[in-house]
């Protein structure tokens, strides 16, 4: 298997466990898990994400590497609306809040917001990456 083969495997693998990370979102949702059910959200769109960056060329080493490259390399260039930089950062956000500020508790309706988002988020990113191979 050549490099570029290896790299669409790679990408395929890493869209494959952002549609694992949804399921598990939406699970945790309906078992009021808010919290949780954020964190598995944001990681199916941090996913997605490193997938279409990896098919352009880029591995970053970090979530804000994930954060900067995506807003350079896929918004600026014109392959998504500046939206999708804000729902994952507006995601990034919210994960770390739900994870780290022990004060902090998200209700129903804003995690099935920030779900909603994410599978939006995954679904946008998987008709670039078709774009991409």
């Amino acid at each position: 298997m050549g490099e570029r083969e290896n790299t669409i495997e790679i990408a395929r693998a890493l869209v494959e466990r952002a549609s694992r990370k949804l399921k598990s979102a939406r699970i945790l949702l309906d078992s009021g898990f808010f919290d949780d059910a954020i964190s598995r959200a944001y990681y199916a769109a941090f996913l997605a994400s490193r997938a279409v960056l990896l098919l352009l060329g880029e591995k970053p080493h970090s979530h804000s590497g994930v954060l900067t490259l995506f807003g350079l390399k896929v918004v600026k260039t014109g392959l998504v609306h500046q939206n999708y930089a804000k729902t994952l950062t507006a995601l990034f956000e919210a994960r770390q809040a739900s994870d780290y500020s022990p004060l902090v508790w998200y209700e129903k309706e804003e995690t099935r917001d920030h779900v909603a988002k994410a599978e939006q988020f995954v679904e946008k990113m998987s008709e670039v990456i078709g774009t991409l191979k």
